[in-house]
């Protein structure tokens, strides 16, 4: 059984490099099983890119945060994990 896989994206922009970040992660052999989205101060659109390519948790964040402080936002809404 392979371990758990969970990508966190912390996205302050969007457009094409978003578009260009997502296409990646779905282009990889092992794709992840959770995808979780920060969104701080991103472009309009980018909620809806990261719908379209299946987040599992999206956070919106109305200022923009050190690149430490937005991971911390995007894991907080993860669960605990279940084992090692």
């Amino acid at each position: 059984m392979f371990p758990r896989v969970t990508a966190l994206l912390v996205v302050q922009h969007g457009g094409d490099r978003l578009r260009r970040t997502l296409d990646a992660l779905r282009a990889q052999q092992r794709t992840p099983d959770a995808l979780v989205v920060v969104l701080a101060e991103a472009e309009p659109g980018a909620r809806e890119q990261v719908d379209a390519a299946g987040a599992t948790h999206v956070v919106e964040l109305p200022q923009r945060l050190s690149f430490g402080e937005a991971l911390r936002a995007g894991e907080r809404v993860l669960d605990a994990p279940a084992s090692d």
